[in-house]
């Protein structure tokens, strides 16, 4: 009897607990500047859960977070801030500046800038921005992050179905998403096929002078992702793993069998069919059969170090994870080396490199089709075998989980190589050269089988195999010269830059169609009554060259000058150059001896210790 008080003791506290942490709670507040002025924008998110908002134009925002929870608070130039719920739903937060901040380096297209002397949109995350979001797909990690990155949710696939939108839609039909660059050269391939645990920094570039940077490739904005470098000192060794739980949230509430009965006698009628499967008590919440709990597992390994000379990141990740909708998986696999070594003092070489294995087996279920089905239909026969049309009333209403029963390996490999050697002219101070070249090779295999008896084409055509061979690869040279040189007040950084880019794709699809039986699946191509073969081959080249001009005057007067020429393949016949300038105008009146007189003036609290003023065409 005791043991039994003890055991219904710990069933009600775990309850409790349970009830607290999936509970929501309304919250709102203001968040304003050290001059009491609110603050437009400031991003507003959970810790460790993909919810948040930003603040108006008063500085006021509204959520609803889970009980118990933690708020983070960030906004470019100020320090975050991070608060645990206690009591009260009232939260206001007064941001203060990070003067720090402006003395970052930050990665701007073909070099670096401190910070303050930035005179283009440049937003950046760090990895200690993301340690809290340990997603699979390092889109969902940014989601409120960065104030101007829209991440928008798709779908439920296990890898993350995501849309990134730096800037508003510019077309109706082509990808408006941004350049994504991956150590200084273009990546073509999938983003969710990026380690998270190799990132050192993003930023995000999404003004004019981008477009001028890189040209008409960045008509959407820039995605810099830089990954990590060994650090001078003794080796360092860790080992991390990460496990995570997905439900889907904003369920529709779907009639179940009862309400879509009486609904539909009144409005269209109910067939026999339906009639009899009421009687029968047949009632299936058709979401539920189609969508589950979903989970992320995630270990990564990295050993990293190095001398004064030689520095080197190697790292091993392993992943695993199933969406929200049934038979979704996506495992990823990446080995990565990351190498720099100073071959002698003006002579300096490095190297990116990551091998990588992902593995998308399975069709997963339909879940539109699920929420359109009706109540009144059973997704399995008395034998537990999927009903291909459950609803005879309507024999073109196929089963959501009919992709279930369709056999499908879809494995792509991958090599991504970024090698640089860099010379720092020893007869002139400032000036060097640097080349990079890069190499993406990528093949991927999907095979499918239909058979003859468990899904509806299949059955028609008496078995359907598909396969695609996939094959992509380009590769990038980029040729560097760059002059820095500071005297007194005054520093004049002057870049140029010559590249060429290939890029070729090839499709091999098969398609075989009437077999004797289903035994042998995808691997009985010559014993098909008919075979459709179809191929493609497409190439695009490109050459690129620009020029940039920094000079700033005690980080007090800014300016920047770029101007950029693209020649592509894809472009018109009689219009295969494209030329991109730009102009910018900074001025940090922080800076200004008598600003420190203003600090605080109320009248004068538009100035900001960040602000600047920026002029472009």
């Amino acid at each position: 009897m005791q043991k039994r008080k003890i055991l219904l003791f710990l069933l009600l506290i775990t309850t409790m607990v349970i009830n607290a942490q999936t509970s929501k709670i309304p919250i709102s507040g203001t968040v304003t500047d050290e001059n009491n002025e609110p603050l437009i924008g400031v991003s507003v998110s959970v810790v460790g859960q993909p919810i948040g908002t930003a603040t108006d134009i008063e500085g006021k925002y509204s959520l609803e977070v889970p009980a118990s929870s933690s708020i983070t608070f960030s906004y470019l130039g100020y320090v975050s801030q991070t608060i645990r719920l206690a009591s009260g739903s009232v939260i206001n937060v007064v941001m203060k500046a990070d003067n720090k901040l402006l003395d970052e380096v930050v990665v701007v297209g073909y070099g670096v800038q401190k910070r303050r002397d930035v005179t283009g949109s440049v937003m950046s995350v760090k990895p200690a921005d993301l340690e809290n979001m340990p997603n699979v797909n390092i889109v969902q990690s940014l989601q409120g992050k960065l104030p101007g990155l829209n991440i928008i949710n798709t779908g439920t696939s296990a890898e993350g179905s995501t849309k990134m939108r730096v800037r508003a839609q510019n077309s109706i039909n082509a990808d408006a998403g941004p350049l994504i660059v991956l150590d200084g050269i273009q990546y073509e391939g999938f983003i969710s096929e990026i380690n998270p645990n190799d990132i050192e920094s993003i930023e995000v570039l999404k003004d004019a002078s981008s477009a001028a940077i890189y040209g008409a490739m960045a008509a959407g904005g820039v995605l810099l992702i830089t990954t990590k470098k060994g650090e001078v000192g003794k080796t360092n060794i860790s080992f991390n793993t990460t496990f995570g739980i997905t439900n889907i949230i904003n369920r529709p509430d779907m009639m179940d069998a009862t309400q879509f009965y009486n609904f539909k006698k009144v409005r269209t009628g109910i067939s026999p069919f339906e009639t009899e499967q009421f009687e029968a008590g047949v009632n299936t919440d058709w979401l539920d059969h189609a969508m589950q709990t979903g989970f992320s597992q995630e270990y990564n390994l990295t050993i990293s170090g190095g001398s004064e000379k030689t520095r080197y990141y190697v790292s091993g990740n392993v992943s695993r994870v199933e969406g929200v909708a049934k038979n979704d998986q996506f495992n990823r696999y990446t080995l990565r080396l990351n190498l720099d070594t100073q071959i002698n003092p003006w002579l300096k070489y490095g190297t990116n490199t990551v091998l990588g294995y992902h593995d998308r087996p399975g069709e997963k279920a339909n879940i539109s089709n699920a929420m359109r089905m009706n109540p009144l239909t059973s997704p399995y026969d008395e034998n537990g075998n999927i009903q291909l049309q459950p609803n005879t009333d309507d024999m073109s209403v196929t089963n959501p989980l009919e992709g279930l029963n369709i056999q499908k390996e879809d494995v792509a490999r991958s090599v991504n190589t970024i090698n640089y050697i860099q010379i720092d002219f020893p007869f002139l101070k400032g000036l060097s050269f640097k080349t990079i070249a890069g190499y993406n090779f990528r093949s991927r295999l999907i095979e499918s089988y239909k058979s003859s008896t468990a899904t509806l084409e299949g059955q028609s055509k008496k078995g359907v195999a598909v396969v695609n061979n996939q094959y992509k690869q380009d590769w990038s040279i980029e040729n560097i010269l760059n002059y820095n040189h500071q005297f007194g007040l005054h520093s004049l950084d002057l870049t140029g830059v010559y590249t060429s880019r290939e890029y070729v794709t090839k499709y091999h699809d098969n398609t075989g169609v009437g077999f004797l039986g289903d035994y042998m699946t995808y691997y009985q191509f010559k014993l098909a009554t008919t075979l459709t073969p179809s191929d493609t081959y497409n190439k695009e080249t490109a050459l690129s060259q620009l020029f940039r001009v920094n000079y700033n005057y005690d980080s007090k007067y800014l300016f920047t000058f770029s101007l950029r020429r693209d020649g592509f393949s894809s472009f018109g016949e009689n219009n295969k150059y494209g030329t991109f300038p730009s102009v910018a105008l900074g001025w940090n009146m922080e800076r200004e001896s008598f600003m420190e007189s203003l600090y605080g003036s109320t009248g004068l609290n538009c100035v900001s210790l960040t602000g600047k003023v920026v002029i472009r065409p």
